[in-house]
C-alpha cells in the first residue's frame, strides 16, 4: 500500500527586470515569407539558433496567422486542452489521442464480464479504467503472473477458469503479445509535406515508439547584428532576439508597423516571478542566448531555452487508486515504459543510455534483466523502468546524459508501462544541467498529468517551457 507524496515547493525569486529603455523601430529584416536570407545581413558567428513551440512566447493561432495574446511568457496556444501540451502547427495539440492515433484503431475489447481477479491483477482494481488489448502484452509480467496465481487460484478453480476465458477473449493474438500486430505501422513513412515536419504522426508497433517525430517550431535566434537596436547595458535596458512569429503579425515587441514587422522582438531580463509587475508591456522573457552573451544570471532568461548535457526527471506522485484506495500503489512502485525527447530540429534526442541513474532507488529484475533507468531511455518499450523505493522515498529521481553535445529540447514524451496503471507518474519536474551533480535548472513542472489508461501508450508530447 502506498501513501500520498507531497508536492515539492517551487522556487520564488524577487529580482525585477531591467526596463530603462523601449524598443526602437528599424528597417524590417523580413517583409514577406519569400525574402532572401541575404537581406538579413547576418553572419554565422553572430547567430545561435534556438527554437520554441509558439506557445512559449504566448502566441496563438488567429486566422492562419499568429498574434501575442497575453503578457505571460508561459502562455499557450488557444484550443489546447492542457496548458503543458506541445502545439504542432499542422495537427494542433499533441495530445495522447493524437500521438496514439495509429494504435487506438487496432485495439480490441470484449463484452464479457470482467472477473474480479482480472480487475485486480490487470487494472489494479481501478474500475474507471476499461480493459482492452493493450493490457495483453503485460499479462505475462512477473507481477501480473504472481497476482493471478494468488488471486485467481489454481488452474482448475472456477475463478481461474473464468480469468483464462476472459483473457483469451480480450487477447485474440494471445497474452504476452503487443496489441499492435500490423507490421506495416513500423515501416518507414514518407516525410510530412510541411515545413520543418510534424509531430502529429505516430509510428508505433511492437517495441517501436515515434521514430519519425519532427515538431513544427518557432525559431529564435540571437542575431546581435540584425537585432541590435536594443541591448542591455550596465544601466539596464531590454534585450532583443529574432522571433519567427513577428512576421505573422506578432505584435507586442516586434519592430515595424503592423503588417510589416521585422523578426526582431523585445524581451525582458528577469525571473518568471519578477515578470509580474505594473507596466509590463507584454514582452516575453529573453532566451538563454542573450543571458549568455551579456553575462546575465541563467534564471533571468527562459531556462528551457538553454543547451544542457544532463537531464533529470523527478517524480513525486503517481496515479495510485489500487483496489479503490486513493493513496495505494501496486507494490509501492513508480514505473513508466519510456521517455523520449525532441531537439530544436525535431529529431529524437540520442541518449547515453549507460549514463542513466536512479539515485536512492531500487530496481527489480525481470527474467534476469534489471528494470532500471536504462530501460526508460533505451528507445524501445521492451523494458520498463521500475523504482520500488518510490513510496518509501516519496519521490523517484532519474538522471541521464545526452549523447554528444548539449542540446535544447523542444518536446518530451512519457509512455506508460505494460501493466500496473496505479504506478503511472502524474506529477514530476524536468530539469537540465551541465553535470550529473548540477546545479539543476528546473523548467517544467507537471502537477496533474492524465496518463492514458492503455498500456505502452504515449501521454502526449509536453512543451518543456510550460508547466501546469
Amino acid at each position: 500500500r502506498g501513501s500520498r507524496v507531497s508536492q515539492r515547493p517551487r522556487r520564488r525569486h524577487d529580482a525585477r527586470p531591467d526596463m530603462t529603455s523601449l524598443p526602437i523601430e528599424k528597417t524590417p529584416l523580413l517583409q514577406t515569407d519569400a525574402a532572401p536570407a541575404s537581406s538579413r545581413a547576418t553572419s554565422s558567428s553572430a547567430i545561435r539558433v534556438l527554437a520554441a513551440v509558439f506557445a512559449v512566447a504566448g502566441v496563438a493561432g488567429v486566422g492562419g496567422h499568429f498574434a501575442l495574446t497575453t503578457n505571460s511568457p508561459g502562455a499557450v496556444a488557444l484550443g489546447a486542452p492542457n496548458p503543458a501540451v506541445a502545439i504542432d502547427f499542422t495537427r494542433g495539440a499533441l495530445t495522447s489521442d493524437v500521438r496514439n492515433a495509429g494504435r487506438l484503431g487496432q485495439l480490441t475489447t470484449t463484452d464479457s464480464p470482467i472477473p474480479q481477479c482480472a480487475s485486480t491483477c490487470l487494472r489494479d482494481g481501478i474500475e474507471s479504467i476499461d480493459l482492452d488489448s493493450s493490457f495483453c502484452g503485460g499479462m505475462t509480467s512477473e507481477e501480473v503472473t504472481q497476482c493471478v496465481d494468488t488471486t485467481c487460484g489454481a488452474s482448475s478453480s472456477a475463478t481461474r477458469v473464468a480469468y483464462d476465458a476472459y483473457a483469451a477473449d480480450l487477447c485474440p493474438a494471445g497474452v504476452g503479445v503487443d496489441a499492435v500486430v500490423d507490421d506495416s505501422v513500423t515501416q518507414e513513412q514518407p516525410p510530412v509535406a510541411a515545413a520543418e515536419g510534424s509531430l502529429g504522426r505516430f509510428q508505433a508497433g511492437v517495441l517501436e515508439i515515434a521514430e519519425d517525430a519532427a515538431p513544427d517550431l518557432t525559431t529564435w535566434q540571437c542575431d546581435f547584428n540584425a537585432c541590435g537596436a536594443q541591448h542591455p547595458t550596465d544601466l539596464g535596458g531590454v534585450g532583443q532576439y529574432v522571433d519567427r512569429a513577428c512576421q505573422y503579425r506578432g505584435g507586442i515587441g516586434c519592430e515595424g508597423a503592423l503588417g510589416g514587422e521585422t523578426q526582431c522582438r523585445a524581451c525582458y531580463f528577469g525571473t518568471t516571478e519578477s515578470m509580474r509587475f505594473p507596466g509590463n508591456l507584454g514582452y516575453p522573457q529573453c532566451p538563454m542566448c542573450l543571458c549568455e552573451e551579456f553575462n546575465k544570471p541563467a534564471t533571468d532568461c527562459i531556462l528551457c531555452s538553454g543547451f544542457y548535457k544532463y537531464f533529470r526527471i523527478y517524480v513525486t506522485r503517481v496515479r495510485a487508486g489500487l483496489d479503490g484506495i486513493a493513496d495505494a500503489v501496486s507494490d509501492d512502485c513508480m514505473q513508466f515504459g519510456e521517455m523520449s525527447m525532441y531537439d530544436s530540429t525535431g529529431a529524437k534526442v540520442a541518449v547515453d543510455v549507460e549514463s542513466s541513474t536512479n539515485p536512492n532507488g531500487f530496481n527489480p529484475t525481470h527474467n534476469g534483466i534489471m528494470e532500471g533507468p536504462n530501460a526508460a531511455v533505451d528507445g524501445t518499450l521492451a523494458l520498463k523502468f521500475v523504482d520500488k523505493n518510490f513510496v518509501e522515498n516519496k519521490y523517484s529521481e532519474m538522471i541521464f546524459a545526452v549523447a554528444g553535445d548539449p542540446v535544447m529540447i523542444r518536446g518530451y514524451e512519457f509512455f506508460t508501462a505494460n501493466d500496473a496503471p496505479s504506478r503511472d507518474p502524474i506529477e514530476w519536474t524536468l530539469s537540465g544541467a551541465q553535470s550529473a551533480e548540477g546545479p539543476w535548472m528546473e523548467f517544467s513542472h507537471i502537477s496533474d498529468a492524465s496518463p492514458p489508461p492503455e498500456r505502452d501508450f504515449s501521454y502526449g508530447v509536453f512543451d518543456p517551457c510550460i508547466s501546469n
